[in-house]
């Protein structure tokens, strides 16, 4: 799209006559380079504020607002006249606040700081101040396109990389989640089970205690006193208590 448009822009010039055929590669790369710039710059910024914000952490408001401060009175010193004629090469200045920018805040933010960089340098450049304003319009602008360009790539570069880290660390947190989870219910399930084998065992139990008090009480012995089915019947339920208690333990 933007050969296009800098191809059909430059043509239409030269067709009309306000353009020489000599001046015309300089010219179709400048058109270029401004097409590019302002795509990496304000397509993000569109989509971060048109779109719900997916990644990233919103901050302070105190932090935003110190982040934005910083970065533009490091701006002015870039382009501004605040060192004399304001030609001194401090573009780099500028890293630091962006990449604050993308490690502590989302999308919107690093965006909207990018386009107000952008902007400061466009200005102070138009009016002939800053490291980028050369003795032609055309240089001018083919060196803070660039400049421009070249920041925004990297500081897009170093959010997205830290949003996919952010991402890979909210999957680890929810894995980790629903595997305690599982843990615990299947801790309750085993839990369950043993409980369903001791009442069965209980059962069981029971059940051969009321077999052998019947049987004794039916066919009693001759030989036995006439108290001897009672003691049997202790006999057979101290057995089973003492199974009980070691099922519990």
């Amino acid at each position: 799209m933007c050969v296009i448009s800098s191809t059909f822009g430059v043509a239409s010039l030269y067709a009309a006559g306000m353009a020489s055929w000599s001046v015309s590669g300089g010219m179709w790369l400048t058109w270029w380079l401004g097409d590019l710039a302002g795509v990496l710059v304000f397509t993000p910024l569109l989509l971060a504020w048109v779109l719900p914000a997916a990644s990233g952490h919103a901050g302070r408001l105190s932090e935003a607002l110190l982040m934005f401060f910083t970065l533009g009175i490091t701006s002015l010193m870039i382009f501004g006249q605040w060192f004399q004629n304001g030609r001194y090469p401090l573009g780099f200045l500028v890293f630091p606040s962006l990449i604050w920018a993308a490690l502590r805040f989302n999308q919107r933010v690093v965006t909207l700081g990018i386009a107000g960089l952008a902007g400061i340098a466009i200005w102070w450049t138009v009016h002939g101040e800053g490291p980028f304003a050369m003795a032609t319009t055309n240089e001018s602008l083919l060196l803070l396109q660039t400049y421009v360009g070249v920041v925004t790539l990297a500081s897009l570069i170093l959010f997205a990389s830290v949003a996919e880290r952010r991402s890979a660390e909210k999957e680890t947190q929810q894995l980790n989640v629903n595997l305690v989870r599982q843990a615990h219910e299947l801790a309750e399930e085993t839990e369950r089970a043993k409980a369903a084998d001791r009442t069965a065992k209980r059962h069981h139990l029971l059940a051969k205690q009321f077999s052998i008090h019947h049987t004794a009480r039916r066919r009693p012995s001759p030989h036995h006193r006439p108290r001897e089915p009672e003691r049997l019947d202790e006999a057979v339920s101290g057995r089973i208590r003492r199974r009980e208690r070691r099922l519990d333990e």
